[in-house]
């Protein structure tokens, strides 16, 4: 298990300090955005708050997608993962 944990946080880690105000975020929303099929086909704005869809991309570009609940909303990632 260690192992997963460490590639989870290596990629998350890679994104510390990306930020909306000078769009250094957008390798995150493009990750999420660019995973097909979208949760609810909804892609992430820049304008939109992106925290539940960091959580995301970091499962997506980890390749755990099978074990996140992927989602842009935090409200969705708590409801699937009860499901989960």
């Amino acid at each position: 298990m260690g192992f997963y944990r460490d590639v989870v946080l290596k990629n998350a880690e890679a994104w510390l300090g990306k930020k909306s105000s000078d769009k250094s975020n957008s390798i995150i929303l493009s990750t999420y955005n660019n995973n097909k099929p979208l949760p609810r086909g909804y892609k992430v704005k820049s304008t939109d708050n992106w925290c539940a869809a960091f959580a995301s991309a970091v499962f997506i570009k980890s390749g755990y997608k099978d074990i996140f609940p992927i989602e842009c909303s935090c409200g969705k990632i708590i409801e699937k993962a009860r499901t989960m």
